[in-house]
């Protein structure tokens, strides 16, 4: 008996003895950023991956990371990783990475028999779909709820029809929308604030990794928005120039 290791996006991986998907951790680590450069060469951030897998209660070995790390553990990590970066991760996971490594990387066996393959490859469908639809729990109300669902049934019943078509709605950054509106990214934030356009209505948040390290909240603006920010716009104009008028009469008395 041997396991079957393939390569799949980056990350290689294989089916146990147990039926359990197992991901290397270096290269899942690579994957959602968990590194930093030094003399031109890429170096994991240990300390942090060592914090995160005792704050999941997966053990270590002193400073010693695991080689590879079990599918339940890497659906979790990559949580952790609360940025578009982490997010892209656990679609190619749930996509392409697994789906792969269980077509190709299954636990080889001389005894195995057709039925009990076939069987086996159900219950880490079930596990699998059971996984991604807890997932899908922590987007409540955006469009990565609507994916990850999909993918569960998917996955269970073979079918890609049996939810309607995914609507992906178009977003854009503080700058690309103040381009469209044809104002800077400062005047976009000051709109924003001063007419409280920073809902779920009309914005999506996400977290990003600054400069520092930090993870940071942004605003995604929606596609709606361009015309939004036009009327803000010209309604903030039309106040700046009332009260202009009104200081001018004030000083006439």
């Amino acid at each position: 008996m041997n396991n079957n290791l393939i390569t799949v996006n980056n990350v290689r991986g294989y089916i146990d003895e147990n039926n359990v998907a197992w991901l290397n951790l270096e290269d899942v680590c690579k994957e959602l950023g968990f590194i930093q450069f030094k003399n031109n060469k890429i170096y994991l951030r240990i300390d942090r991956i060592k914090k995160y897998l005792e704050e999941l209660n997966f053990p270590t070995s002193g400073e010693n990371l695991p080689e590879y790390i079990p599918e339940q553990i890497t659906y979790l990590l990559a949580m952790k990783s609360k940025n578009e970066i982490g997010r892209n991760f656990q679609y190619n996971l749930a996509f392409k990475i697994l789906p792969e490594i269980r077509k190709n990387g299954f636990y080889i066996s001389e005894k195995s028999k057709l039925k009990e393959i076939e069987q086996k490859d159900k219950e880490l469908n079930i596990r699998t779909s059971e996984l991604i639809n807890k997932i899908s729990e922590g987007f409540k109300g955006l469009i990565h709820e609507q994916v990850l669902k999909a993918k569960a049934i998917e996955i269970l019943t073979g079918d890609k029809n049996l939810l309607p078509p995914i609507q992906v709605e178009k977003t854009y950054s503080a700058t690309e929308l103040g381009e469209l509106v044809e104002i800077s990214s400062k005047m976009v934030g000051i709109l924003a604030n001063k007419y409280n356009l920073k809902n779920n209505e009309n914005t999506i948040v996400t977290i990003a990794m600054d400069k520092t390290g930090t993870d940071r909240e942004t605003y995604r603006y929606k596609e709606h928005c361009v015309e939004l920010f036009k009327e803000k716009y010209k309604n903030y104009l039309e106040e700046k120039l009332a009260e202009k008028e009104q200081k001018n009469k004030n000083k006439q008395k």
